[in-house]
C-alpha cells in the first residue's frame, strides 16, 4: 500500500518523467518537423490526453492523422499558457470590484436598517449628551449642601471629571475621524 502511494508523490513524479525517453524530434518533411501526441506530452511534460484537449480548444493544430507541427505545438501551448495567466489576473481584479461592490451594498443595508450612522452624527449626540449631562451635574452641589465650602469641593470633583471626560471625548473623536477608530485609552481611577 505505501509503494503505490509512493507512485503519486510529486518526487516521484518528477523521477519517472526524467526516467523517460527524450522525445523523438519527429520526422522532417520538407523542413518542417513532424511529432506524435506521445512526443507533445513529453516535450510539454503533459499527458498525451491534455495535449488532445488543447488541440479541441484550438491552441494546437493537428496536421494529418496523429501529426503535430512542433513549432505549432510549442506556439500554442505558450499562447494557451498567456491565456490563462490574463483570466487568472483578470478574474482577481473582477473579484476585488465585486467584493467592494457587496462591501459598499452591504454598508448601504447597515446604514438604512440603523446599524451604521455617519461618525460625525455619532460625535455629535455624544456630545449633546454629554453638555445635557453637565448641565444637570452643575447645580448638584447647590442641591446636596448649603455648605459654601463643600459645595466648593464637589464643583471641584466635578468639574475635574468632566474635564478628564471631555480629554477622553476629544481624543476618541479626533481618532474616529482620522482612522475610523476609537484609540484606548488609559483610565486613572482618582478614588
Amino acid at each position: 500500500m505505501a509503494r503505490m502511494a509512493a507512485k503519486h508523490t510529486p518526487e516521484a513524479q518528477a523521477k519517472a518523467l526524467k526516467a523517460q525517453p527524450a522525445p523523438d524530434t519527429g520526422k522532417q518533411k520538407g523542413g518542417v518537423t513532424y511529432i506524435d501526441v506521445q512526443t507533445a506530452g513529453a516535450l510539454l511534460e503533459l499527458h498525451p490526453e491534455r495535449v488532445r484537449q488543447l488541440v479541441k480548444m484550438g491552441y494546437i493544430e493537428r496536421h494529418g492523422q496523429g501529426q503535430y507541427v512542433l513549432v505549432n505545438v510549442v506556439r500554442g501551448y505558450i499562447r494557451y499558457l498567456r491565456e490563462e495567466r490574463e483570466k487568472a489576473t483578470a478574474t482577481h481584479g473582477k473579484n476585488k470590484a465585486q467584493e467592494a461592490r457587496t462591501r459598499e451594498i452591504e454598508l448601504r443595508i447597515a446604514r438604512d436598517q440603523n446599524k451604521l450612522i455617519e461618525t460625525e452624527e455619532a460625535i455629535e449626540v455624544l456630545d449633546e449628551i454629554i453638555g445635557s449631562l453637565k448641565s444637570e451635574m452643575i447645580g448638584l452641589p447647590a442641591r446636596l449642601t448649603h455648605d459654601v465650602e463643600q459645595r466648593r469641593v464637589i464643583e471641584a470633583e466635578i468639574n475635574a471629571a468632566f474635564a478628564r471626560t471631555e480629554a477622553s471625548f476629544q481624543q476618541k473623536a479626533s481618532a474616529l475621524r482620522e482612522s475610523g477608530e476609537a484609540v484606548q485609552t488609559d483610565r486613572t481611577d482618582d478614588t
